[in-house]
């Protein structure tokens, strides 16, 4: 029985190891498709952001427009990715 216990530690620790791994690359992935959809939405809005700039808008509000927008259109879909993980 004592000589089962260094496999079993072992076993538990690389699962442990291998579900970190996994929740690192999730958290990854997620912040990189939250910067993908704000990037997304400050493309879309170039022109209504260089026309604020130009009339003295400070970059606060800019930098709000921008990640509120990101939000926004975040937002509007998951909906759809919840229930699709559960399909």
């Amino acid at each position: 029985m004592d000589a089962m216990w260094p496999t079993l530690i072992a076993a538990t620790a690389f699962s442990d190891d291998v579900l970190t791994l996994f929740g690192v690359v999730a958290l990854l992935l997620s912040q990189w498709g939250y910067f993908s959809v704000v990037a997304y939405s400050a493309r879309n809005e170039r022109t209504r952001l260089e026309a604020g700039m130009a009339l003295g808008a400070e970059n606060k509000h800019v930098l709000r427009l921008v990640v509120g927008h990101g939000n926004d259109a975040g937002a509007d879909r998951s909906g759809d990715w919840i229930a699709g993980a559960f399909a």
